[in-house]
């Protein structure tokens, strides 16, 4: 299975087995899936936008005072560079005593839409074209049309389950606060709107995330989140988590769910070409409980940028 995001663009082939059916079900995208479910994947909601910055001095505009003259204009987040500023007459650090100051206007925000599924490309590795991925934007639960999910129906599982999954995965292009998430989820729970924004990780969900902190580059690590407020994610774990660059490069990956791990609380393990992280389920949380009757690519529930896998 290949897969691209949002985020960056991400490629993946992949195995997933039905722990409850005991069976291994292999995809190689081939071809469309027929089985795979997509919600708002490829988005009607929002009109495509071409990236485009547009900012630095205006002599016209007057935003900010009475007399013509600023600095501003459009500004889109994007993986290639993109700046204007002041040259400094020396170089300064950490060390040099710093200040600036000034007014702000801000006047608009955009999010494009969502591009994800199953493409007839071959960014992750397959021995032919067709994978899943494409451009994932992190989600947004208020609104029912700011999430998307595109994955194959599976019978019922839960954290009384032993779940894994593995393929090959390579992130094109990357943007700083953005998130691809693929694992098992819920099609309802997951997806249900939510007017609190209280949770990053949708409801029911168990996988893997790309995602930051910006300040550090992008990590692949391991969450979960029970059918409630309670979840987990190993995050960039002080830098420990395995690291991916959206550079093309082709990586293995293989996602463990063992319920009886960590004392019988439950322990995701998840590998990286040679990295390995884990997590451990909180205590309570199995029995809180969560099931999942797809895998695949599930939105965010905070809003952000993009990701292409």
């Amino acid at each position: 299975m290949n897969f691209r995001a949002g985020m960056a663009l991400l490629a993946v082939a992949l195995q997933c087995a039905e722990a409850r059916a005991g069976a291994l079900r292999t995809e190689n995208f081939d071809r469309e899936p027929p089985d795979w479910e997509g919600v708002n994947n490829r988005s009607l909601f929002f009109p495509t936008r071409t990236v485009v910055q547009d900012f630095g001095y205006s002599g016209s505009t007057a935003h900010i005072n009475a007399i013509p003259g600023e600095l501003g204009g459009a500004i889109n987040p994007a993986g290639e560079p993109a700046f204007y500023a002041y040259r400094l007459p020396r170089p300064l650090n950490l060390q040099s005593k710093l200040a600036a100051e000034g007014k702000i206007f801000v006047t608009t925000d955009t999010r494009p839409r969502f591009d994800f599924g199953w493409s007839p490309t071959q960014s992750a590795g397959g021995e032919q074209k067709g994978e899943l991925g494409g451009l994932i934007f992190r989600g947004d639960c208020r609104e029912r049309q700011r999430m998307a999910s595109y994955g194959d129906r599976i019978s019922t599982l839960t954290l009384g389950n032993r779940l894994h999954a593995h393929g090959k995965v390579a992130v094109l292009r990357a943007i700083s606060d953005s998130t691809a998430s693929i694992g098992f989820y819920n099609s309802k729970s997951s997806l249900a709107t939510n007017a609190s924004q209280n949770q990053s990780i949708p409801m029911d969900f168990l996988g893997i995330n790309i995602e930051g902190p910006s300040s550090e580059g992008f990590f692949f690590y391991p969450v979960y989140r029970v059918h409630g407020n309670s979840a987990k994610a190993l995050g960039a774990d002080g830098g420990r988590s395995p690291r991916i660059f959206p550079d093309r490069a082709v990586h293995d990956w293989a996602l463990d769910y063992n319920p009886e791990g960590a004392n019988g609380n439950g322990e995701i393990v998840l590998r990286l070409d040679t990295e390995r992280c884990s997590v451990q389920i909180e205590p309570g949380d199995k029995q809180t409980g969560a099931t999942f009757d797809r895998f695949g690519i599930c939105t965010t529930w905070v809003d952000g940028n993009s990701v292409t896998v």
